[in-house]
């Protein structure tokens, strides 16, 4: 459970970061669509990735435990 809140704290702090020290530095509230758009997909982009390799860690977890000495056959 640990590993997921901090993968999606990272995918979160590397989308909204930029966008926030951008609108502190020039004063502006407003965000344009393409900036929405943009901030969207990373979330999204990032947040996928981690999901696939938290799978693919996951089953390579289990063909270690369970499948011990076909693990370097399968993997």
């Amino acid at each position: 459970m640990n590993s997921i809140c901090i993968m999606g704290d990272a995918s979160l702090t590397s989308v909204t970061t930029p966008k926030m020290l951008i609108d502190l530095l020039h004063q502006r509230k407003i965000i344009s669509w393409g900036g929405c758009l943009t901030q969207l997909f990373l979330e999204h982009f990032l947040g996928g990735s981690e999901v696939i390799i938290l799978v693919v860690m996951a089953y390579d977890h289990y063909v270690a435990i369970s499948m011990l000495l076909h693990y370097t056959t399968i993997m």
